[in-house]
């Protein structure tokens, strides 16, 4: 008796049927199989990288406002308790014309 081949059951679907039938004949074959994983792997590899440079941007940008507030929390300690009078000094009113 031949053994048959293992076929995969696959939906068939329209396009995708097509892509995974084209994805298992190249991969069978071993003919181009290291192209299609370069081809098929590069995208998701530049999407992580550009999600990662965006993250430390936000990081970078999170740090940088955060030392602002922390300078400015700090400015109005040392210079918070400071009432300035209620009125001017009386060198600094007109004179009255009498």
């Amino acid at each position: 008796m031949i053994e048959k081949e293992r076929v995969l059951s696959l939906p068939q679907c329209g396009h995708l049927y097509l892509l995974f039938s084209i994805l298992f004949l190249i991969i069978k074959n071993q003919q181009g199989a290291m192209l299609l994983l370069t081809a098929l792997t590069l995208p998701l590899l530049l999407g992580l990288t550009s999600v990662a440079v965006d993250c430390g941007s936000l990081y970078l940008e999170k740090s940088r406002l955060q030392n602002a507030a922390d300078a400015a929390s700090n400015t109005y300690k040392q210079v918070g308790s400071y009432q300035p009078p209620s009125r001017p000094p009386k060198h600094l009113y007109p004179r009255s014309i009498s």
